[in-house]
C-alpha cells in the first residue's frame, strides 16, 4: 500500500486556485506590506508631506474595497477594475494627479542627481500640494497587486515592486530602512505562502509558519539595529562597490598615483611602463590632469560628495546652459579677451587609469560632458582643442580680461565666473580639525596676505620642513596624513607636496584642489618635434596642487623640487611680462576659520547602514538556497521516478496513472486518447489481486509519456521552468 501512496504524491495540490478567501496570515501578510508602502511613500519622499497614517488608512481602504469586489464574485476582474478605475481617476483629475506624480518623479530625479553627480531636469509640472492626487492611483494599483499576489497565489505581483526597490537599494538610490526590510519580509511571506510551509489560504497558521515568522521577525530586529553596531572602520575604507568595479576594468596594477589614498602610503614606485602617447600641435611644458580631488579627511583626497554637488545643481545648469565650464574656464577666458586660435592635441590611453581622460589646463569646451555638476569630471576622450600656453600667460589673460571687462561679452562671462566663485570658495577651503590646527601652530594667524606671498611662504616652508625622498614610506595607520608627514617623518615625494601645499593655500584662504596625472617638462617637450607621438611613461606621473586665479581659473602651483622653472619664481614678480601688477597680487586673502567640530553621523532611525555589496551577497545567497532546494526536490523526483521503473507491474501502473493525473492538472487540456483504459487499469491495478502483464505496464508507460507530450506543447515558457525544476514533474 505504501508503493500505492507514493504513486499519489504526484498530485499536486494548488489550494490557491480553489478558493480566494482571506485567511488570518493573508490578511497579516497584506497588512505588513501596506504599512511598507506607507512608511516608504511617507519617509522616503520629500514631496509626500502626507503622515503615514493617513497613507495607511488610504491603503486600509483600498483594500477593503477590493477584498468586497473580490468576495462578491467579481475576482477574475478585480485587477482590471481596478486599473480601469485608477486610469479614469487620473483622466478626470489629470492636472491635480500629473503636478502631484511630477513632485513624485523629481524626489526621484533629486536622488539619481545625488547618486550619479548628474543634472537631472526637474519635471515642470509638479506641486507637492497634489501629491495626495498622485498617491490614491498609485496605491491603488499596487495594493491591488499585493492583494492578488496573496489571494490567488501568485508572487509575481509582489516581486515586481520588490524589484524594484531592491535594483534602488542596490544602486545606492536609497539607504536600506526598517520600512524596505517590511516590504521584503511581506514579499518573502507571500513567497513562502505559496509553497504551503505556512499554511494556505483555507488555513491559518501551521506549526512551521509560527517558527518561519519568528525567525523573519528576528532577522529584522537585526538589520534595524546594524547600524548600531557597524563600525567608522567598515564605513571607510575602498570596499564599495564603485571602487571594486574601478579596481577590476579600469585601474593597471602599473600606476604609480595613489588615487588620492593617503593611508600607508608607500614609496613612488615609478617604471618605464608606457601610459599616454599624446601629439601636439606645438610642444610645450604640459600637466594633463587625470583626477581632481576636493575632499581631505585625513586618510585620502575624494572627489565631492554628490549630496554638496546636488544643492549647487541649478547654478552648474544655469552655467552650462551660458556655455561655461569650470574644467576648460581658462580656453573660455582666452576665447572671451582674445582673438585665439585653439591647438589640436590627441592624447591615447596605453596602460594609465582608463576610468577618466586625460586633459590640459586649456582644454576648449567641446571636449567637456555637460550633465555633470561639479566641473571636476574628466570623461575619456583622445582628439581635443586647446589653449596654448602656461601660467605666465594666465596671469597676463587675467589682466586682460580686467581691462577689457566693460565689454558685453567679457562682461557675460565674469557674471557666470563670480557665481562658479562663489562656488569654489564654498566648497574648496575644506579642511579638517587636524589639519587645521597643524597649520595654526606652525605657520600662525594671518592677517591677510597677497597670493604671491603666500606662494612664497607656502615654498620656503616646504623648503625648510620637508626633505624629497621617492623611497619614503608614511605608515600613518589611521592619523591624519598631513600632521604625520610634518612631525614624524619630515620626507616625501609628489604626493606629500601637493596634499600640504593645497591644504596651506586653503589655510590662508585660497581655494585649492589636489591633482594626478602626468606632466612633460619644457625641456622634455621641446626635444621633440611638433606633432610627433611623445609617449608618457610611469615616470611622468605626477601630483600637484592647482588654486584658483579669480577670473581665470584654477592653474597648477607646482612645489616639489625637480619640477619648478623659473616661470614659477617669475610670477607675481615686478619684472614677469613688462613689469604688470597682477591683479590678483592686489587681492587679501582672508586666513580660513577653525572648522567646526565634526559630530559623529547622525543617522535616521528608520534607516541604517548596509553596504550595496551586502545586497549582493544576500542575492547570492538566496540563489544558492534556491539551487540547493531545487537539486533537492530533482534528487526527490528521481528517487520517485526510480520507485517506479523499479516496482512490479501492478504498482508501476497505479503510480504511472498518479503522475499522469497530475501532469493533467497543470493543463486545460482535453481527454487524451486512451484515458478511459488507463483509467480502467488504474482501477484493476488497484483493486485486483492478479497480477499484470507487461503489455499493461509498457501501454501505461506510454500513456503517461503522451499526456507529458501534450502538456508541454500547451505549456508557456515560464511554466516549462516551473515545472521542471520548481515543481519537478518531468
Amino acid at each position: 500500500m505504501g508503493e500505492k501512496n507514493a504513486g499519489l504524491s504526484f498530485i499536486t495540490k494548488d489550494t490557491y486556485a480553489q478558493s480566494c478567501k482571506m485567511t488570518p496570515i493573508g490578511f497579516f501578510i497584506c497588512a505588513v506590506m501596506s504599512i511598507a508602502l506607507s512608511l516608504i511613500f511617507s519617509g522616503r519622499f520629500a514631496s509626500v508631506h502626507l503622515e503615514f497614517w493617513l497613507l495607511a488608512c488610504i491603503s486600509a481602504i483600498i483594500f477593503a474595497v477590493v477584498y468586497a469586489a473580490d468576495r462578491f464574485g467579481a475576482e477574475k476582474y478585480v485587477p482590471w477594475i481596478t486599473v480601469i478605475a485608477a486610469a479614469v481617476f487620473t483622466l478626470v483629475f489629470r492636472k491635480n494627479v500629473l503636478a502631484g506624480f511630477g513632485a513624485i518623479a523629481n524626489d526621484v530625479l533629486s536622488e539619481v542627481s545625488i547618486l550619479t553627480g548628474r543634472i537631472c531636469l526637474d519635471y515642470a509640472v509638479a506641486d507637492t500640494e497634489k501629491v495626495l492626487w498622485a498617491m490614491i492611483p498609485l496605491l491603488t494599483v499596487l495594493i491591488t497587486f499585493i492583494y492578488k499576489s496573496i489571494s490567488k497565489g501568485k508572487p509575481v505581483y509582489s516581486l515586481g515592486i520588490a524589484l524594484i526597490v531592491y535594483c534602488a537599494v542596490a544602486t545606492g538610490l536609497y539607504p536600506m530602512g526598517i520600512d524596505i526590510g517590511l516590504l521584503f519580509f511581506g514579499v518573502a511571506l507571500c513567497a513562502v505562502l505559496r509553497t504551503g510551509l505556512i499554511g494556505s489560504v483555507n488555513e491559518g497558521f501551521s506549526g512551521k509558519g509560527y517558527y518561519i515568522i519568528i525567525l523573519a521577525m528576528c532577522f529584522l530586529l537585526f538589520m534595524g539595529t546594524a547600524y548600531f553596531i557597524e563600525s567608522d572602520a567598515e564605513r571607510t575604507g575602498r570596499d564599495d562597490i564603485s571602487d571594486l568595479v574601478h579596481e577590476k576594468f579600469f585601474h593597471s596594477e602599473i600606476n604609480a598615483m595613489p588615487e588620492g589614498n593617503l593611508k600607508d602610503l608607500g614609496a613612488f614606485e615609478k617604471s618605464d611602463a608606457p601610459a599616454l602617447q599624446i601629439t601636439m600641435q606645438e610642444n610645450q611644458k604640459m600637466y594633463l590632469r587625470g583626477v581632481i580631488y576636493e575632499v581631505y579627511d585625513g586618510l585620502s583626497w575624494k572627489k565631492q560628495d554628490n549630496t554638496i554637488l546636488s544643492d549647487h545643481e541649478d547654478l552648474f545648469y544655469s552655467l552650462h546652459e551660458a556655455g561655461f565650464y569650470g574644467q576648460s574656464q581658462i580656453s573660455a577666458a582666452g576665447k572671451t579677451a582674445e582673438e585665439i586660435t585653439p591647438l589640436a592635441m590627441s592624447i591615447k590611453n596605453i596602460s594609465a587609469c582608463s576610468s577618466h581622460g586625460y586633459y590640459p589646463y586649456g582644454v576648449y569646451t567641446e571636449a567637456v560632458a555637460p550633465e555633470y555638476m561639479g566641473d571636476i569630471v574628466l570623461p575619456p576622450t583622445e582628439n581635443i582643442a586647446y589653449l596654448a600656453g602656461s601660467v605666465p600667460e594666465w596671469y597676463a589673460l587675467q589682466q586682460s580680461l580686467a581691462v577689457k571687462q566693460d565689454e558685453e561679452d567679457i562682461n557675460s562671462y565674469l557674471a557666470a565666473e563670480e557665481a562658479y566663485e562663489k562656488y569654489i570658495t564654498e566648497v574648496d577651503l575644506q579642511m579638517t580639525n587636524e589639519s587645521w590646527g597643524l597649520f595654526s601652530d606652525r605657520l600662525g594667524e594671518s592677517k591677510g596676505m597677497t597670493l604671491s606671498d603666500i606662494r612664497d611662504k607656502i615654498r620656503d616652508y616646504l623648503d625648510k620642513n620637508l626633505t624629497y625622498d621617492e623611497s619614503a614610506l608614511t605608515q600613518n595607520g589611521g592619523l591624519d596624513f598631513a600632521d604625520y608627514t610634518l612631525s614624524q617623518t619630515g620626507c616625501g615625494y609628489n604626493v606629500h607636496y601637493a596634499t600640504l601645499a593645497t591644504l596651506m593655500l586653503r589655510y590662508y584662504g585660497v581655494p585649492a584642489r589636489y591633482v594626478e596625472g602626468y606632466f612633460i617638462s619644457q625641456d622634455e617637450a621641446v626635444g621633440y618635434e611638433n606633432g610627433e607621438t611623445i609617449t608618457l611613461t610611469e615616470n611622468h606621473a605626477h601630483a600637484w596642487a592647482e588654486y584658483y586665479l579669480p577670473g581665470v581659473g584654477f592653474i597648477p602651483f607646482e612645489v616639489t623640487p625637480g619640477y619648478m622653472d623659473n616661470e614659477e619664481d617669475q610670477i607675481g614678480s615686478d619684472d614677469a611680462l613688462g613689469g604688470v601688477v597682477y591683479v590678483s597680487d592686489n587681492l587679501k586673502y582672508a586666513q580660513v576659520q577653525k572648522p567646526e567640530q565634526i559630530e559623529e553621523r547622525k543617522q535616521d532611525k528608520m534607516t541604517f547602514s548596509l553596504k550595496p555589496e551586502y545586497l549582493l551577497y544576500a542575492l547570492l545567497a538566496v540563489a544558492l538556497i534556491l539551487l540547493a532546494v531545487i537539486l533537492r526536490k530533482r534528487s526527490i523526483f528521481k528517487a520517485a521516478a526510480a520507485r517506479i521503473n523499479s516496482a512490479d507491474n501492478r504498482n508501476a501502473i497505479a503510480m504511472r496513472y498518479g503522475y499522469a493525473s497530475a501532469l493533467m492538472k497543470t493543463a486545460d487540456i482535453p481527454s487524451p486518447e486512451g484515458s478511459e483504459e488507463a483509467m480502467r487499469l488504474n482501477r484493476e491495478a488497484i483493486f485486483s489481486l492478479h497480477e499484470m502483464s507487461d503489455d499493461q505496464r509498457q501501454f501505461m508507460d506510454e500513456y503517461a509519456a503522451g499526456v507529458l507530450a501534450v502538456c508541454k506543447n500547451t505549456w508557456t515558457f515560464i511554466q516549462k521552468i516551473r515545472y521542471s525544476l520548481w515543481d519537478c514533474l518531468y
